[in-house]
């Protein structure tokens, strides 16, 4: 299988992007709400499920001096989650900058605002996936 999923963590919700391995290309999925656990895991359950994905990318952000950004301890936890759901290990790419990248394009297309808002975190994982296949593949 050449499909790759990519998660943009944040503690109240995940963007979701899928893309082919082969042909490099991504798109924006989903975002889902964390605010019920159970919830949130049937529907990461539901997307391994649906897509069974070879390999799973994590955007982890990157403190700009260096050192451990304040999210990087619960973006490992959300890594070592979504790996044991999906079975399959985890890639922890940088995400700098891809929420900034996204909501950028996503005004270049007419959509601002509270507007923007219900695809800005699919389409940073998008923005991270991309830079996967860019970068680290």
């Amino acid at each position: 299988m050449a499909t790759v999923i990519a998660f943009d963590y944040g503690k109240r919700r995940v963007g979701v992007a899928i893309g082919d391995l082969r042909l490099r290309i991504a798109h924006p999925l989903d975002t889902i709400d964390c605010s019920d656990q159970q919830r949130f895991e049937e529907k990461l359950k539901g997307l391994l499920n649906e897509w069974s994905p070879s390999q799973l990318i994590v955007g982890m952000p990157v403190d700009p001096k260096g050192g451990e950004h304040s999210l990087s301890k619960s973006v490992r936890e959300f890594g070592r989650k979504v790996s044991t759901i999906f079975k399959s290990p985890v890639v922890f790419v940088n995400e700098n900058y891809t929420s900034v990248e996204a909501e950028s394009f996503l005004n270049s297309i007419g959509l601002r605002g509270i507007s923007q808002k219900k695809h800005l975190d699919s389409v940073a994982a998008k923005t991270i996936l991309e830079d996967y296949f860019e970068n680290y593949e």
